[in-house]
């Protein structure tokens, strides 16, 4: 396991710092985190030992925007791109970027109407001579959530899903590559609205995205296929494939975050010394009732860490 706790980058009180600086901080500390540990392509889409050794690093529950910013961009983006790359390599160089967090990529699924209910997104992406129009119809199909302004210096790239429309007809939803922003600017065409912060969370650039014709080339539909599923509802999962990883994926700093609240209790329980019927303090993790929770704690995440591998050791295998 590397320590990155001996890094700058994760020596700073980010609480001292304002809310733009604590977003461009959980930017660097996620650059450190991905090049520490150096996932190849074969790693995120096989979900090797190592990808789930990056998730489960201790050093990711001090700062939750870091581990947002990875889970969504190596699980959900480069996960579903690396499917594509046998019949497309023309998409290894920005894997590769990717790979680096030279680029940050964002997975737009769900539209501010629908949320859960993301097989009736509204969103088209219209053939058109040698490429695709992008177009978010009305308001209610704005892209909602993922982090897209263009605020932190980093280009950023979505995979986002759309209804594939070819002579009138819709042909079901697929995914595209569209570029969101440069390090300085949205592209033409795409609109960012940050949200408001949400109390009490480790702070982001969420947003609201929305698309006015934009033009994307045949090259952005990942698997190039054109063709109507005969089944749009299977084949709308068959995309999606990644979320369900994605939902066992953010569970990982939950638990560590748990060994770290059983520790800190532990000490300060050890620490703190009251005086109860004598002269003598005594320290409080002597009353069982303080014991019971700190003990509850260590049981409650040494068995979830256990059972976590073990789970996790299942997607090991390329079984789909």
């Amino acid at each position: 396991m590397l320590d990155l706790s001996k890094n700058p980058l994760f020596d700073l009180n980010s609480r001292t710092l304002s809310v733009d600086e604590r977003v461009a901080l959980s930017y660097a500390r996620a650059r450190l985190v991905l090049r520490s540990y150096n996932l190849s392509i074969s790693d995120v889409q096989h979900f090797s030992p190592k990808f789930w050794a990056m998730h489960l690093d201790p050093i990711l529950p001090l700062d939750f925007g870091c581990f947002t910013i990875l889970a969504a961009h190596l699980n959900l983006t480069v996960g579903t791109i690396a499917r594509y790359l046998p019949q497309q390599p023309d998409l290894i160089p920005l894997v590769d970027s990717l790979l680096n967090l030279d680029t940050v990529g964002v997975f737009l699924l769900s539209e501010r109407g629908h949320g859960l209910d993301a097989f009736n997104i509204e969103t088209t992406a219209t053939k058109y001579k040698n490429g695709f129009i992008l177009h978010t119809p009305r308001e209610e199909a704005t892209k909602f959530m993922p982090a897209t302004t263009p605020a932190f210096g980093i280009p950023k790239v979505a995979v986002l899903m759309a209804r594939l429309i070819v002579d009138g007809e819709d042909r079901g939803s697929r995914f595209f590559l569209v570029p969101i922003c440069t390090a300085k600017e949205m592209y033409p065409g795409v609109t960012s609205t940050r949200l408001p912060r949400r109390s009490g969370t480790s702070p982001l650039d969420f947003s609201m995205t929305s698309f006015d014709h934009v033009f994307l080339p045949a090259s952005a539909l990942l698997g190039g296929s054109l063709d109507a599923p005969a089944d749009a509802r299977s084949a709308w999962w068959d995309e999606v494939w990644r979320i369900p990883y994605g939902s066992m994926a953010v569970a990982a700093p939950l638990m560590q975050g748990l060994k770290h609240v059983a520790y800190i209790g532990a000490q300060y329980s050890l620490r703190r010394h009251v005086r109860v019927h004598g002269p003598t303090p005594v320290p409080i993790i002597s009353f069982p009732t303080q014991q019971l929770a700190v003990l509850y704690a260590v049981a409650a995440g040494t068995v979830l860490d256990v059972w976590y591998r073990a789970v996790t050791s299942v997607t090991a295998w390329p079984w789909w």
